[in-house]
């Protein structure tokens, strides 16, 4: 463990700032910090991986005994370093006080209440937090990475390759040992601020970046993810990790990470490679290597077959020169292919002894002498790699001293057989693999290698053991690529393949500041398969890309000097004091020899990427100074825009001057914007509407942090007072109010409101409260709600400008039919308004919200309803609920009360539809004299939660059957999602068949959740609901085994009550208009490859279920397939799109044209949707032959952009050419995208026959 808890440090008055980070952890919890080795803490376990792989320089504090240090502002980062840290009182304050001074801040404490800490709220602005759902995917949402919208310093090193889809990255978990895929849940920090930039699934944030008061700050939810058995490290995101704490941390901070360090690693030389391995370094395809030291011809080590590099033979010849050239280096790794591992066996396949093995050494060197003079090979590669990584465990001395091997690359103990090893057998090393290793189906391994670690190997008799260093780098994804190595092109494997998988392997460990080892064969039907051609142009490309991103060529015994030097000696303090760095180091920065060798730190000082800065090798360890340029004070010499219009949107203000650096800020009357670096002489900040609110002016200044820096002069930002915004409203709050009810507060949304703005209610002005630019409040007295109907609300803003807004309705109830409570009077223990208590003292009015008491009777007695006068056989109700704590408790809204025993103790007789007490579930129910009869359970995703509210709808219609329709919906700030539904036909001889109250109970607890806005409407004798009909669905295919999605579905008809149906089962459904819904549809519905129908259905009283849409779920290859067998129609469905629609439709299960007249093939296309869009592809189409003059047209590569062009096709065509005589031909033509031109025939096809009208025939 590099990080030791430390008592707090004494206050250097001299130093500016303490680049060492302090890291907080709880020594009382041994969950989350434990050194046991054998049951570790999650510090140690994953925030120490890091911290030690990246050599940030840190301190452990633990808060339970320990106060917050006197230097705690100077410091430049804080990490809160595992889950329950749970800090004290005097430490939440000194973390919130910091981070608002500049100090960096990382929350790896994903606790479930860690949101009711105080410098959590302070720092993120969150009210509180909850547990996310679960999730099998970390998902980068495209806008954060490069070329997104809003691309990200801690994203930046994402990267999309060969084959990868555009939109978010997302990365899927693996699967355990047991073949499942685990799921972890990701901490919410609950109304937090900030820019996502991961989440766990979908939905939930895992990674929240956020800047508070002058500091910056990173919450991750979960570090589970981490664990081996489902996504572990280096599979893709370690970037994230590390550049949150660079991102987070105040500047200048210092990591030591790892340089780009490239090298290439070539197994099993067959005949010829002395020739051909010299491709690999040859300038002319490689580039030089640059005046910086980076590109260039690559470092190429062989661990080669000696037998096939022999005494006197070509190949031999060959490979010394090269290693004279200083272009080429060997390490002997067996006899041949098939037999003599020299370190494992003999050459007759039967396992060393130690007498075996000494003659090995001497065969060995035998080789190696050759017949000596120019054939002697010059020196072997002081790294060396068994052949199947077989070592036996007696070897160490005589690999150490005889043959000189320092650095070994393996992944296995000494002494085990790679063709038998087990899980024990597999190399437990930092420092990723310490504690845990992802599960392994082959000995080869399955998932990405990084290690870097002492490696001990014992000796012959009478000989001491001999402690190597081992290091291994594999980037392993058999779902991308088929092989553990890098596989060469051949005749199946295209070069671009080979292209990427260099790319990917180096981009994984490059991002992990990480050195890069490439593993590879000659042999093993690898290199020595690709033609001349082929490899040549896999060289060229990728040495083209490593040149570009500054690749540093090495040998792999120089990867195990660096890797040594950088393992062996430790970063372990850090401060800067004017413009000097000052870094301390212990342990030994040399070779495994002892030879001290030069390594780096990487320097950042703002969002740009770090400058390497060169420590001089040290043994015992040492202090280096080194000098950090202060950045010069700032200068600003204007500003643009200059001047706005008070009320005007926000908008990105340009600052020019001078001396301008990354790190510096923009501030507006002294308070920090968002700032973006642009150059020198230039710096841009987004500035709020907020800002410009009020006429007046605005100080616009620069400040540069230290080392140097300083704040600017002074710019003027003139507010003018101009024209006023035009209102617009989006919603009012409450909507409804029964008709004669008393005045009541109304609140208007929408934006653009002014001072002056006053809400009109049927065009009447009515007293108005200005609460904000987006919210006006109004006092609307009860002569407005006299006569039941709709009355229109609208905003009107007073010249200049200004105007009057759109309307919104109110609905005003008409007494007996419908009935509305928002329950918005004075707190009472009498909730008045008609309502009757069974229990007096269940329910009281607090807040404008129904509160439940605790009670020691059940819910049969905790009843509150509507009077007998009100009862109704048709009907629906409704109530919103909000949840205070979890679990959810029993909320319940019930239908056809029976009045006539409601009143009798422990009776109750009706409909309910009540929350379990599981936030995921509902229930729906008959109570038969308060017995429990279950009718349907209902899954709520996502679950309850204590932020949102939620509203529980029941309807009954009709009396055999009685149909019941229940909802548990969610409400998303503009409307109410459906999260939870079901829809059941009661015909039992028990069912209630008769006319009943409305209301809502609950059961013993008391404050877990609490009523609002109540609804009751009457059916009897309404009109009924109308029957629904589809138009199109949006998307109309999806690849089979993909994620859940949204559909929408278009129409007419809907009401807020239509259930979306998949295959004849309901899909939660969120009403949108009359003419839209959406559903969400699970991954599950994607099982399998084929046409799923979709409907819409609404219930009684009338409704029905709608005409069917098509949904096509398509092959894991992409594939697509459509027999047409569904009923006749003019519209195809299933996703297709006509150019021209009359030309096609669907008879007798086939697709028929109709003469169209002047309308030629431009335009009579039936095409796919955009997303099932493909490059390379096949396509087939049946048809048969009705006419001699035929035209039967395939299309491929149809241009988008031109498609829907009039008289306009882009595209390949086959089609058969009716103009042809007999026998007749088929044509590959390319039409350019020229309205009416014709085809440009390619190739021309004869038929050896004429089509006949009997058979059947496929265009492909």
């Amino acid at each position: 463990m590099f990080g030791l808890v430390l008592a707090a440090a004494p206050a250097a008055q001299a130093q500016d700032f303490v680049l060492t980070a302090l890291v907080l952890v709880n020594s009382q919890s041994a969950a989350g910090y434990s050194i046991n080795p054998q049951a570790p803490g999650e510090f140690q376990r994953f925030a120490e991986r890091y911290l030690e792989h990246l050599q940030i320089p840190y301190q452990v504090m633990d808060i339970a005994t320990q106060a917050p240090p006197a230097d705690l502002s100077r410091r430049q980062l804080i990490i809160s370093g595992h889950r329950g840290v749970n800090p004290g009182t005097s430490w939440q304050t000194a973390i919130a006080n910091a981070v608002a001074g500049g100090v960096g801040f990382v929350n790896l404490d994903s606790d479930a209440t860690v949101g009711q800490q105080s410098h959590i709220r302070s720092v993120f602005g969150a009210s509180g937090s909850s547990v996310g759902g679960p999730g099998s995917t970390i998902r980068i949402p495209q806008a954060v990475v490069p070329g997104g919208s809003a691309p990200h310093f801690i994203t930046a090193l994402q990267r999309r390759f060969r084959g990868d889809p555009p939109g978010d990255i997302v990365y899927a978990f693996h699967a355990d040992a047991t073949g499942t895929v685990p799921t972890v849940r990701s901490t919410l920090l609950t109304g937090a601020a900030g820019t996502v930039i991961a989440r766990i699934g979908a939905a939930d944030a895992l990674i929240l970046a956020t800047t508070s008061g002058q500091g910056r700050a990173v919450h991750v939810g979960t570090l589970e993810y981490l664990r081996a058995d489902r996504f572990g490290f280096l599979m893709g995101v370690d970037d994230l990790f590390w550049r949150s704490l660079v991102w987070a941390a105040r500047k200048p901070f210092v990591v030591r990470g790892y340089p780009r360090l490239w090298s290439l690693q070539m197994d099993d030389s067959l005949s010829g490679w002395g020739a051909r391995v010299r491709d690999l370094y040859d300038p002319s395809l490689t580039g030089p290597v640059a005046a910086d030291g980076t590109g260039g011809p690559w470092r190429v080590t062989g661990f080669v077959f000696t037998d096939n590099v022999a005494p006197g033979s070509a190949d031999r010849a060959s490979v010394i020169a090269d290693i004279n050239a200083g272009r080429l280096q060997v390490s002997p790794h067996a006899r041949g292919l098939s037999y003599g591992d020299l370190y494992w066996e003999t050459q007759a396949a039967q396992p060393h002894t130690e007498s075996t093995w000494f003659q090995t050494v001497n065969d060995i060197l035998a080789w190696v002498q050759g017949n000596g003079g120019t054939d002697r090979i010059p020196f072997l590669s002081r790294s060396m790699v068994p052949h199947f990584w077989n070592l036996q465990n007696f070897t160490g001395s005589d690999l150490w001293n005889t043959l000189g091997f320092r650095y070994i690359t393996e992944i296995q103990r000494p002494g085990m057989d790679f063709f038998g090893k087990t899980d024990a057998d597999r190399l437990r090393l930092r420092p990723f693999g310490l504690y845990e290793l992802p599960p392994a189906s082959s000995p080869d391994e399955n998932y990405p290698i990084y290690l870097a670690d002492n490696y001990t190997v014992n000796s012959r008799a009478g000989l001491s053991p001999q402690t190597f260093f081992a290091f291994t780098t594999q980037i392993i994804d058999l779902n991308r690529y088929d092989r553990q190595d890098v596989a060469w092109p051949n005749n199946t494997r295209p070069p671009d393949e080979t292209i990427d998988q260099f790319e990917y392997y180096t981009w994984r460990l490059w991002s992990s500041l990480a050195p890069v080892q490439i593993y590879t064969h000659d042999g093993s039907s690898n290199y020595v398969l690709s033609t001349v051609p082929q490899r040549q142009q896999v060289i060229r490309d990728v040495s083209a890309w490593l040149n570009a991103e500054r690749a540093r060529h090495v040998f792999m015994q120089d990867v195990g000097d660096y890797t040594v030097a950088r393992t062996r000696s430790t970063l372990t303090g850090a401060q800067v004091t004017g413009t000097t760095l000052t870094l301390t180091f212990t342990g030994n920065a040399a070779t495994a020899d002892g030879q001290p060798i030069s390594t780096e730190v990487l320097l950042f000082q703002g969002d740009t990427e770090a400058t390497p800065r060169s420590v001089a090798g040290f043994t015992g360890g040492t202090t280096v100074s080194l000098g950090v340029a202060g950045s010069p004070a700032p200068t600003t010499t204007g500003l643009s825009p200059a001047a706005a219009t008070a009320g005007g949107p926000g908008f990105t203000l340009t600052v020019n001057g001078t001396n301008f650096a990354p790190a510096s800020q923009v501030r507006w009357n002294g308070a920090n914007r968002v700032t973006t670096f642009v150059s020198a002489t230039q710096v841009t900040a987004a500035i709020p509407a907020a800002d410009i609110a009020v006429a007046g002016t605005a100080a616009v200044t620069v400040f540069t942090p230290a080392p140097g820096g300083g704040t600017s002069n002074a710019q003027t930002f003139t507010i003018t007072a101009g024209s006023n915004p035009a209102p617009t409203t989006t919603g009012l709050s409450p909507a409804a109010a029964p008709a004669g009810g008393p005045g009541f507060t109304l609140t208007v949304s929408g934006s653009g409101f002014v001072a002056s703005s006053v809400v009109r209610w049927n065009g009447a002005d009515r007293a108005t409260t200005f609460v904000s630019a987006t919210q006006l409040t109004a006092a609307i007295p009860a002569a407005d709600l006299a006569v039941a109907g709709t009355a229109q609300v609208t905003t009107f803003t007073p010249a200049p400008g200004g105007g009057t807004s759109n309307a919104q309705p109110f609905s005003i109830l008409a007494p007996g039919s419908n009935f509305f409570d928002d329950f918005n009077r004075s707190d009472s223990a009498d909730l008045g308004n008609g309502w009757v208590e069974k229990t007096p003292g269940a329910f009281s009015l607090v807040g404008n919200r129904v509160s439940k008491a605790a009670t020691a009777t059940g819910f049969a007695d905790n009843v509150l309803y509507r009077p007998a006068g009100e009862n109704m056989l048709d009907g629906e109700a409704s109530v919103e609920v909000r949840f205070n704590s979890l679990p959810p408790g029993y909320a319940q809204v019930f239908v056809r009360g029976q009045t006539g025993t409601i009143a009798n103790a422990g009776t109750f007789n009706g409909y309910l539809l009540y929350t379990d007490n599981d936030p995921g579930r509902a229930l729906l129910d008959r109570i038969e004299n308060g017995t429990f009869v279950p009718l349907a359970q209902i899954t709520i995703a996502p679950a309850l939660n204590t932020t949102d509210t939620f509203r529980l709808r029941l309807r009954a219609t009709g009396t055999n059957p009685v149909a019941l329709a229940a909802f548990v919906e969610r409400f998303t700030g503009t409307g109410w999602a459906v999260i939870g539904q079901a829809t059941i036909d009661d015909t039992a001889p028990t069912r209630v068949a008769t006319a009943g109250t409305v209301g809502f109970t609950g059961y013993l607890e008391g404050g877990v959740y609490t009523y609002d806005n109540f609804t009751r409407t009457n059916l009897d004798g309404a009109s009924t609901n109308p029957l629904p009909t589809t138009t199109g669905l949006s998307p109309a295919s999806a690849p089979v085994g993909g994620p859940g999605f949204t559909l929408t579905v278009n129409g007419s008809g809907f009401i807020s009550g239509s259930l979306v149906r998949w295959n004849g089962n309901d899909r939660p459904t969120s009403y949108v208009s009359a003419t839209q819904l959406t559903a969400a549809v699970p991954a599950t519905d994607l099982g399998a490859a084929g046409p799923a129908p979709v409907t819409v259905f609404n219930p009684a009283p009338g409704g029905g279920t709608s005409n069917v849409q098509y949904f096509s779920v398509l092959d894991a290859s992409g594939g697509f397939f459509d027999d047409f067998n569904r009923p006749n129609s003019a519209d195809l469905g299933n996703g297709w799109t006509e150019k021209y629609p009359p030309a096609f439709s669907i008879q007798n299960n086939e697709v028929v044209m109709i003469d169209t007249g002047i309308i030629d093939y431009h335009d009579t296309i039936v095409y796919r949707p955009a997303g099932e869009d493909l490059r390379d592809v096949e396509l087939g189409l049946e048809f048969r032959v009705l006419s001699t003059l035929a035209f039967p047209q395939l299309h491929a590569r149809v241009q988008r952009d031109t498609i829907e062009q009039p008289d306009t096709l882009d595209a390949y065509l086959l089609f058969v050419d009716g103009f042809e005589p007999s026998p007749g031909r088929a044509v590959i033509a390319r039409q350019a995208p020229v309205a009416g031109q014709f085809e440009c025939y390619m190739l021309g096809i004869p038929f050896p026959s004429p089509l006949q009208g009997t058979d059947r025939y496929r265009l492909r």
